[in-house]
């Protein structure tokens, strides 16, 4: 049997050891070649491309001492591989949102498949958000020379694509905005704050739509009867009657799927911002315009569950001080009255300011303002702020689709 190399460049030692007891999981046939250094990577990468079938960078690279040689950054390698053939698929995982996005858009300008994978290096995110990412790619993209389930399109041929589809009303853009805010759980997965996941909003003709993966990789899409296995899975013609033809992708967060025992699967629609091109009958990756106009960054405090009381007081309880964590910046206005807020309680628990509720009512008692009314009135202004944002994004979509 060929063997495949997964190519992995990571600074942290602990990391390097998860990615090579995660990298059985790909396969028996699958071995692992690790830096820590991007030059070194660099010199050495011309040796492994070839047997590569899947290469995983991180951006932010630290030495052991200072006395030990500058390790670079993965924007090295990404700038390496932009200038060469794209031969297998790429995963950029790193906790520097801005720097992974521009890694993204070098490899993409290149050619190459590349997924984002943001975590903030929580317990077991390379099992639990790498390895569905990495499955999914390996899967997808089977051999170096496969045809073009995957591609990137350019912008006049993704307008060519939606541009037949009903226009979406502002009632399906704030509509989808609050689906999507509780389409996963993301007070679970990401941080309250500050609003650094990004989430990709876009037009895609298979909005809605069962995307069904069969035991030999090949990908369809089929309209949903009824809701399905997960909770955010409508029927096709509910999800078009709420939010038409819009859709959205996730850099963190939960992956489902679900396996039937003939090997046939229903994956996810949210885990790329790829797009059903009806005529390719094919998944194809939306172009740099498109992505740059449907970015959003949200945080956990997007989600209705994140005001709860418990959550907030185990936040100010184990926080020494919130003066650090977010520097005053302009749109953060709102996140940074709640650090505030959080730090005034934290010095002072005596200046908290609890709604009174009526006895027995169990919503109130867990809810934010029955700790806190003013970091409960912030809290819902910066809740509002991101749904908000992802219906500008979603308008800017709209726009650049129409121009």
């Amino acid at each position: 049997m060929t063997s495949r190399l997964l190519l992995v460049l990571d600074d942290d030692r602990a990391r390097l050891h998860g990615f090579e007891q995660i990298a059985r999981r790909l396969g028996s046939e699958w071995q692992i070649k690790t830096w820590r250094d991007a030059r070194a990577m660099a010199a050495e990468l011309h040796r492994h491309l070839d047997a590569a079938r899947l290469i995983s960078l991180d951006h932010d690279l630290y030495s052991d001492s200072l006395s030990d040689p500058d390790p670079g950054s993965g924007r090295v390698i990404a700038d390496y591989l932009a200038a060469r053939k794209a031969s297998c698929p790429v995963i950029v995982h790193s906790t520097n949102t801005d720097a992974a996005w521009g890694m993204h858009n070098a490899l993409r300008r290149g050619g190459w498949t590349v997924e984002l994978v943001h975590h903030l290096s929580q317990p077991k995110w390379i099992e639990e958000v790498w390895l569905p990412a990495a499955v999914r790619l390996v899967t997808t993209c089977a051999e170096p020379d496969a045809p073009a389930r995957g591609a990137s399109i350019n912008l006049d041929r993704y307008r060519a694509i939606v541009r037949a589809l009903p226009a979406a009303t502002p009632q399906h853009l704030r509509a989808f905005a609050d689906y999507v805010a509780g389409a996963h759980s993301w007070y679970k997965h990401l941080r309250l704050l500050p609003a650094s996941a990004p989430l990709q909003v876009y037009l895609d003709p298979g909005a809605g739509m069962q995307r069904i993966q069969s035991s030999d990789g090949g990908l369809t899409v089929a309209p949903r009867e009824e809701r399905g296995f997960h909770y955010s899975w409508l029927a096709t013609a509910e999800h078009r009657k709420l939010f038409g033809y819009l859709a959205f992708s996730k850099s963190a967060g939960s992956t489902v799927s679900l396996t039937a025992p003939d090997g046939v699967s229903l994956v996810p629609a949210d885990d790329a911002p790829r797009i059903y091109d009806p005529a390719t009958r094919a998944l194809v990756a939306l172009p740099d315009e498109a992505l740059l106009a449907g970015r959003v960054f949200i945080s956990g405090i997007i989600h209705r569950r994140a005001a709860d009381k418990h959550r907030w007081q185990r936040a100010i309880a184990k926080t020494e001080r919130f003066d650090g964590i977010l520097e005053r910046s302009e749109g953060l206005d709102v996140a940074k009255r709640i650090f505030d807020r959080c730090q005034l309680l934290k010095d002072d628990p005596s200046r908290a300011e609890p709604e009174a509720g009526r006895a027995g009512d169990v919503l109130h008692e867990v809810s934010l303002a029955a700790f806190d009314v003013p970091l409960h009135r912030l809290v819902a202004a910066e809740r509002e702020r991101q749904i908000e944002g992802i219906a500008a994004a979603a308008a800017r979509v709209l726009k650049l689709v129409r121009a």
